[in-house]
């Protein structure tokens, strides 16, 4: 198959420095509209491993690295398959997926026994959203997702009994909420479950014979939570408080020991699709999102001393779920769906630079920051020789706003103001004798 791979380069304000990673991004799948609802897993030999929605023949598909390619495969396509798919990998890595069937209803688990897909139907009278898959100490599946289906919205939990699936209401509401739940299982089995209703978020733990219920943060409206346990066991939530619709705030909730932290990760100035969450080995959280308006993949991480933010792929139209998992070393691995071009994308940190088969000569890299801007921006690049460099701006309708600048640059990092910009969406045309690039980035005021 062919493979595209992409080299975006980003930059983050910590302090008063700047500093500049790159990323590589590949195309997964492009066979028409594929990519939604991803969800990504690595294994023992760090190799990603993706389940996602086939939005053109509603399929429930299955992309695995194999140290060289892509493997891709359709895991169920009987009725419209493979919504909010949730994906784990057993102690073998064999894969285990939790999914919906849309719009005929039905909860459905598939799990790969070394030679095929094996299917079961859990909750088959449910039609529901936001799924989380978790396995026990020994290896029983269990899930959590919202049943929609009648007049009360429940949060479930299944497992498998045997042969059998059972099935239980963990909470209940009338009221209409923003749907997210996320499932995790610590070393002793127990489940512990994050979700959101009309009183803010929520956290739940089974103590052997009920749930116990906690309010975690009751003066928000939590949505996307996602929820992982650290080295100690101790729930974290990441998630978005969409109490003011337009200015939402990225949290971070975390279990001490006897209380619950909260804290104010990054204000937003449009909607999320989505939080995904990761706990690192020193038990820093990691999380990515698709930032609405700015059409990014976004990634936030924990330094251990504050919170650095990073737009990972700017390049199209990110949209619905993304998801983020840590390889042994830490390193973020991202899957998420580019709308403009329908297809599947993965994200993961060039921890050994820039690929000299995959580098563009004539600029190591160029930012536009602070990216959505309350008018004024600063365009950052780095020569590796001195170069005439031109800059021109467009708005999205393709009109010529102005010519920026052209101008001879030395060697080395320079910046250049944009200013005095109205509210929209721009894109900055990039030049020099031996590169072209296009960055794109939001105004609102």
């Amino acid at each position: 198959m062919i493979r595209f791979v992409f080299l975006v380069a980003l930059n983050l304000l910590v302090s008063t420095q700047v500093l500049a990673q790159t990323w590589n991004i590949e195309i997964v799948d492009s066979d028409g509209s594929v990519g939604r609802f991803s969800s990504i897993a690595i294994d023992d030999q760090d190799y990603p491993h993706i389940s996602y929605y086939d939005w053109t023949n509603h399929d429930l598909k299955y992309a695995t690295w194999t140290g060289s390619d892509w493997e891709l495969e359709t895991v169920d396509s009987i009725g419209m398959i493979g919504r909010y798919s949730s994906l784990v990998l057993d102690p073998s890595g064999l894969p285990r997926i939790a999914y919906f069937d849309y719009p005929d209803g039905g909860l459905k688990y598939a799990s790969w026994n070394g030679s095929s897909w094996e299917i079961d139907n859990v909750d088959p009278a449910c039609s529901g959203r936001s799924i989380s898959l978790a396995l026990d100490t020994q290896g029983i599946p269990h899930i959590s997702y919202w049943d929609t289906s009648g007049s009360l919205r429940k949060v479930m939990h299944a497992y498998r009994a045997g042969s059998s699936w059972e099935t239980e209401v963990v909470f209940e509401t009338s009221t209409s909420i923003y749907y997210s739940n996320s499932l995790a299982i610590d070393d002793y089995d127990v489940l512990h479950l994050s979700y959101s209703d009309n009183e803010g978020l929520n956290y739940t733990f089974f103590n052997g014979s009920a749930w116990e219920t906690q309010v975690v943060d009751a003066s928000c409206e939590g949505s996307y939570a996602s929820l992982e346990l650290d080295s100690q066991g101790n729930p974290c939530i990441a998630y978005v408080d969409q109490s003011y619709f337009w200015e939402p705030t990225l949290k971070y909730a975390r279990w001490n020991g006897s209380s619950w932290i909260v804290q104010d990760v990054r204000e937003l100035i449009a909607p999320i699709e989505c939080t995904s969450l990761a706990i690192g080995s020193d038990d820093n959280p990691h999380i990515s999102y698709a930032h609405a308006w700015h059409n990014s993949l976004t990634y936030t991480c924990w330094t251990g001393s504050e919170w650095a933010s990073y737009d990972v792929d700017t390049i199209g139209n990110i949209a619905y779920q993304t998801s983020i998992e840590l390889d042994s070393s830490d390193n973020p691995h991202f899957s998420y769906f580019d709308m403009d071009m329908d297809d599947l994308r993965y994200a993961i940190l060039n921890t050994t630079g820039i690929n000299d088969d995959l580098y563009q000569p004539g600029c190591s890299w160029i930012s536009i920051a602070p990216n959505p801007s309350k008018g004024t921006a600063l365009v950052s690049f780095s020569l590796p020789e001195a170069s005439q460099v031109g800059f021109s701006l467009y708005d999205s309708a393709g009109r010529l706003v102005q010519d920026v600048h052209s101008n001879y640059f030395p060697a080395g990092i320079s910046s250049v103001p944009l200013e005095q910009l109205s509210t929209g969406l721009y894109f900055c045309v990039i030049t020099t004798d031996e590169f072209n690039t296009t960055q794109r980035f939001v105004v609102v005021k």
